[in-house]
C-alpha cells in the first residue's frame, strides 16, 4: 500500500512542473514572480513541509529505538551474567555436597569433568601460525580517489542528493 503522503507529494511535484512549463512561455515573467505564482497555485511547499515533519518524527523514532536497543542489550548482558552466577552457585553447592547428579521436578543437574584446556599466559610469545589473519577489507576512499581504470570497477554517471538543514 502506497503512503498517501508520497502520492500527494508526487502529484504536487507534477502539477508544479506542468504549471512551470506553461508559465515559461509568458513574456516578461521573472523568477520571483514565477515562484510566487507556483507557490500560490500548487501545494508543493506545504506537502514538502509535511514530509519534513514526517522525517523528523521518524528520526526521533530511530533515536528512541537506538536507546531502547542499547538498554535491552545491557539488560540482556546483565541477565546472562546472572544466569552464569546462578549456574556457578549450583555447581559449587553440588561440589561441596559431593553430589554428581541431582534430579529436580523440572531439571536434572549433573557435574561432569571437562577436558584440559590451553590457557594463554603471554600472547606475545605465541608463534604467528596460531593467529588468524584478518580478511582483506576494501579501502573505498582509496578506490574513490583512484584515477584511471581499476579492474573490477566502473565509473557511474553520478546522481543527485538531498541536503537537509534544520533551522
Amino acid at each position: 500500500m502506497t503512503n498517501p503522503l508520497i502520492k500527494h507529494a508526487t502529484d504536487q511535484a507534477e502539477q508544479w512542473a506542468d504549471l512551470k512549463a506553461e508559465l515559461a512561455d509568458v513574456p516578461g515573467i521573472d523568477d520571483q514572480t514565477l515562484f510566487d505564482t507556483l507557490e500560490g497555485e500548487v501545494d508543493l511547499l506545504e506537502v514538502l513541509g509535511a514530509v519534513d515533519t514526517a522525517i523528523m518524527e521518524l528520526e526521533i523514532d530511530v533515536e528512541g529505538t537506538d536507546a531502547l536497543l542499547k538498554k535491552l542489550s545491557e539488560r540482556k548482558a546483565s541477565r546472562k551474567r546472572h544466569i552464569n552466577t546462578l549456574r556457578n552457585l549450583v555447581l559449587q553447592a553440588m561440589d561441596i555436597a559431593g553430589e554428581k547428579s541431582i534430579k529436580l521436578p523440572g531439571a536434572t543437574y549433573t557435574l561432569r569433568n571437562t577436558k584440559p584446556a590451553r590457557v594463554v599466559d603471554n600472547e606475545a610469545l605465541i608463534p604467528s601460525e596460531y593467529f588468524k589473519q584478518p580478511e582483506p577489507v576494501l579501502d573505498k576512499s582509496k578506490l574513490r580517489a583512484a584515477e584511471g581504470e581499476v579492474p573490477g570497477t566502473h565509473i557511474d554517471n553520478g546522481g543527485i542528493s538531498l541536503t537537509l538543514r534544520r533551522k
